[in-house]
Formats: structure tokens, C-alpha cells, sequence
């Protein structure tokens, strides 16, 4: 007797137009890149309270049933990009920055227009006269609707045009998507396949760690579950995975740097070196249960709870003070791939939840750890709790 395993296994997925009606068609579902899921449909039964003289139970139904689990994955550019809006619950990926600079002084660059730029968003300038510089670069300050400044070192330059650009930002926001998945397991040759729809995205954490391919975890929760044996709910050829090389924690993280915040927006860098980070995104989600409906009716969504918690070699007592006095940090990280695609993440506001610092034992390290708590940004301009832009090669 055959049986399956995991090397023939396949995920796909398709946005759905309505919630929890199940996507069909033609060439529309995507085949997803992971490491491995938990995806499934759960029934949850009831059995009777009647009385009966034979001493048994007299029947058993069904009475809630929901789809539910998670995608483990190794970050590669764009290939979770869908998912990333899902869970920000953004508006889709804007169409980009793109302007021209004429003039660098003391790393402020004047442009024509700042609109579409915040605090911690990157930008790639093209096309400077010091071209080992043309790079990409953080937006640390918004002076005035011309002038943006960058966290990094520029050198000073009058030219007739740079080139200023990014592929797009989200941050987080109100719009709830869903998906149906579809996983297929083959058993000698023969297809299986397994559809859940109204998947909703729940949570998502992002882990990087020295040594490590930079990893994560999506949190789908969702309503109707089904069994559609031989038969894929997409007639025709998936749309291939993206072929991006994967992202590591090390030489890939080109940026992962902290600020103290003040009221007046007052950024401060502060010196810290990082063992691991993990970036935890939860929406909160709720089962909307109905009379007359099996699966859930709905996903309800609460706030966006966007946590940190990082493991850092204690050299001061820096982030301590910051913990005692309930300051404001700014996280900022940058990742690209050897190609040059590139992501930019920056939580605008978080305020240090717990810190520890202890002597684990002989012969070690002193490390602090740290748990940063997210909050809607009054201090450096953005109103977000979590802004991200990505940069195409």
C-alpha cells in the first residue's frame, strides 16, 4: 500500500473576491514557498444529554467547525508580499516613491516633493556623483515638503539630478483580506487535495538569528474546510513561486539599529548589538459564530498588537534608564538579498515592556533581554505601528 509524504506535497493559494466563497477558476492559485504548515479543518462535536436506560449515549452532532493553522517559511524577496499586506491589513503595496534630488548638504537631500515619504522608510538614490554612494538609504528626518535627511552618511554634492526611488511601502491599517489554500498530497501519482477558505491572516513573526536563515510563521484562522478528492479548484497550470534567493540574519541584515524618541521627535541612536530579534504581529482575530452556519459567519479583527523581543550583549545600562522612564524607541531594520532586492521594516514607537539582565553561569556572555511593546506613533510623524518598504533590484 502506497502512502504519501512531504517531497510531493504542494500549497497553493488565491484572494478571494467574497469571504469564504471558495476561489475557482483558471491559472489563479499561487504555489507558496514553506518549510512546513499545520493548516487544517477542525469539527467540534456534541453529544446528547438525553436519559437513556441502556446507559449510553444516544447520538453525537456536529456543532462549530472551523479552518485554522500556520505556514512556516525561510524569507525570500517578494514571495510573501501578499501576506505581509494581509496581516498589516494595509492598502495594497503602494506604487512607489520615485522623484529627483538636486542638492545634498549635511545628509539632507533636496526633492521635489517628500509626499509619500515617512520616518524609517528606505529610499535608493541613483546616480551620485561619489557613485561608490549610490546605495540605499533610511529617511531619518522630514524637514519640510523638499527636504528629507538620511540616517546615513552622504557627501556633500550640487547635482542636476539623482535618481530617488523605492518599489512601494504598506503600514498597517483596516483592510481585511481572505484566501482560500488549497494543499494537495500526492499517494502514488494520485492527487489529494485539501481546500480551506476564508483564511484570514491572524498573526505573523519574523525571527532573525545569528547563524540562521532569517525565518517566520503566518497565523491563518478561517471558516469552511473541504475534501475535493482528485479535483483542484484551479482547472489550469498554478503560478510558480518566486525563484529569489533566500535572506539570512547575517550578512543580509545590511541594518538593524535602534533610536531614543522624544515628544518633540528627537532621535537619538542607540548603541546595542543584537544575539537575535523577533518581530511578532497579532491581529487579535475572533470567530463570528452564526445560527445556521456550521463555519464561522465571519473573522472579526481587534487591534494590531506589534511586539519585539530582542536578546542583546549588555554593554550599559542604556535601555534600562529607557525602561525605567517609559521612553519611546524606534527599531529600524534593513535586509537584502545578494541580488540587491531589498526589505526595510521600521516600528516607529515601542516601549520597553521588561528587560532583564542576570549571570546565567560561569564562562558566559551577560545578555539583556528585551520586550518591546508597539504603539501608534505621536513622536517621530508616522501615526503607524509598523511601516515596511521593499526595493526591487
Amino acid at each position: 500500500m502506497a502512502f504519501a509524504d512531504t517531497s510531493t506535497y504542494t500549497l497553493a493559494y488565491a484572494k478571494e473576491s467574497t469571504f469564504d466563497e471558495p476561489v475557482a477558476g483558471t491559472g489563479v492559485y499561487k504555489l507558496l514557498r514553506n518549510t512546513g504548515e499545520s493548516l487544517n479543518t477542525s469539527l467540534e462535536s456534541a453529544r446528547s444529554d438525553e436519559i437513556d436506560s441502556s446507559r449510553q449515549y444516544t447520538g453525537s452532532v456536529h456543532v462549530s467547525g472551523t479552518s485554522a493553522g500556520s505556514v512556516n517559511f525561510q524569507l525570500s524577496y517578494a514571495e510573501y508580499d501578499d501576506f505581509f499586506e494581509a496581516v498589516l491589513q494595509s492598502a495594497d503595496w503602494s506604487a512607489g516613491y520615485s522623484d529627483t534630488g538636486t542638492n545634498i548638504t549635511s545628509n539632507v537631500v533636496t526633492v521635489t516633493s517628500t509626499a509619500g515619504l515617512k520616518v524609517g522608510k528606505l529610499v535608493k538614490l541613483s546616480g551620485l556623483a561619489a557613485t561608490t554612494e549610490d546605495d540605499i538609504y533610511t529617511v531619518h528626518a522630514i524637514s519640510d515638503p523638499t527636504h528629507f535627511e538620511t540616517a546615513e552618511n552622504l557627501t556633500d554634492e550640487a547635482v542636476a539630478s539623482v535618481t530617488i526611488t523605492n518599489s512601494g511601502t504598506i503600514e498597517n491599517g483596516s483592510t481585511q483580506r481572505s484566501y482560500t489554500f488549497e494543499k494537495n498530497f500526492q499517494v502514488d501519482g494520485v492527487n489529494n487535495y485539501f481546500n480551506m477558505s476564508g483564511m484570514r491572516a491572524g498573526s505573523m513573526s519574523l525571527s532573525l538569528a545569528s547563524g540562521s536563515i532569517l525565518s517566520g510563521e503566518i497565523g491563518l484562522q478561517g471558516a469552511t474546510g473541504v475534501g475535493t478528492g482528485t479535483t483542484s479548484q484551479d482547472a489550469g497550470t498554478y503560478i510558480a513561486t518566486t525563484t529569489n534567493e533566500l535572506m539570512n540574519s547575517v550578512s543580509d541584515v545590511t541594518g538593524l539599529t535602534m533610536y531614543s524618541v522624544t515628544t518633540a521627535g528627537v532621535l537619538a541612536l542607540m548603541s546595542g548589538t543584537f544575539q537575535e530579534l523577533s518581530i511578532n504581529l497579532n491581529n487579535n482575530l475572533r470567530d463570528q459564530t452564526a445560527v445556521g452556519s456550521l463555519f464561522p459567519a465571519g473573522i472579526g479583527s481587534g487591534r494590531i498588537d506589534v511586539e519585539a523581543t530582542a536578546s542583546l550583549y549588555f554593554a550599559s545600562q542604556a535601555f534600562f534608564n529607557q525602561f525605567l522612564a517609559n521612553g519611546s524607541i524606534q527599531i529600524r531594520c534593513k535586509i537584502s538579498d545578494p541580488a540587491g532586492n531589498t526589505y526595510g521594516i521600521v516600528l516607529p514607537e515601542m516601549k520597553i515592556a521588561s528587560h532583564e539582565v542576570t549571570a546565567s553561569g560561569a564562562d558566559a556572555d551577560v545578555m539583556a533581554s528585551v520586550t518591546f511593546s508597539g504603539v501608534k506613533d505621536t513622536r517621530s510623524g508616522t501615526a503607524a505601528s509598523i511601516i515596511m518598504t521593499r526595493i526591487a533590484a
